[in-house]
């Protein structure tokens, strides 16, 4: 989902205007593209109908997803 906050359009310069949340690096600020290249850009995020993401690190790996579980158990229990 796209933040309506950190986008903005402009109808007579025929542009979109994009607002990083990041304070530095190479895609930090923001950034006026044309209107197809934005949905370009934000299509790509999208998987093709039955590709399945892959998500074994991080929030969604089976460890940290278990210790989480086993962590909301112990509160509940006590």
């Amino acid at each position: 989902m796209v933040c309506t906050a950190a986008c903005s359009a402009n109808r007579t310069a025929k542009a979109v205007t994009y607002r990083s949340d990041k304070s530095d690096g190479p895609t930090a600020g923001t950034e006026t593209v044309d209107p197809l290249e934005f949905l370009a850009r934000l299509l790509v995020h999208i998987p093709e109908k039955g590709h399945v993401t892959t998500r074994q690190y991080g929030w969604y790996a089976h460890r940290a997803r278990g210790m989480r579980g086993r962590r909301s158990r112990h509160t509940f229990d006590e």
